[in-house]
């Protein structure tokens, strides 16, 4: 379910009274704000970014002020997650697509427990399980454990308690 998503100062009060779980999702952000101009984030991030990467905080200002603006932690979550995926080769959407759709969808579907990430509905510590999945050898499993940590911190940002 996508929610209409407000600029500039009614975004605190948006937040407040939105999902009680998760306060914000940063790829749905992208999707619902971004996407039309800009495409997927990552497409975007690795094309635009990967070969001449502005310091974050004057892409964080750049965003913050991008067509009407954003709140400037927003803006700066936004960075942070087109930053990292600039560096990141395309291996989820290479490996792991076919049966998972993309690493946002997926990460929606772990839940953060005892420092580590676990499936929602089976439980299984997601580290544990990635080591005996898809032939993975040790880096593998480490890398896309790495990979879904970050993106499950950018679809459960802001988490309310």
């Amino acid at each position: 379910m996508r929610f209409p998503v407000p600029a500039g100062g009614t975004l605190a009060l948006w937040l407040a009274f939105t999902t009680p779980a998760y306060a914000f999702d940063l790829h749905r952000f992208w999707d619902a704000q971004c996407q039309g101009c800009h495409g997927h984030s990552a497409d975007f991030a690795r094309a635009e970014l990967a070969k001449n990467p502005p310091p974050a905080e004057r892409l964080a200002g750049f965003i913050a002020g991008h067509r009407g603006g954003v709140d400037p932690r927003l803006a700066a979550a936004i960075a942070a997650m087109l930053t990292a995926q600039a560096n990141q080769p395309a291996d989820f959407r290479e490996h792991c697509r076919v049966c998972h759709g993309d690493a946002a969808s997926l990460a929606r579907n772990l839940i953060r427990r005892d420092g580590g990430l676990y499936g929602r509905y089976s439980g299984r510590a997601l580290r544990e399980f990635l080591e005996s999945h898809a032939r993975l050898d040790a880096d593998g499993a480490e890398a896309f454990a790495r990979l879904m940590e970050r993106v499950e911190a950018e679809v459960h940002f802001a988490e309310v308690e």
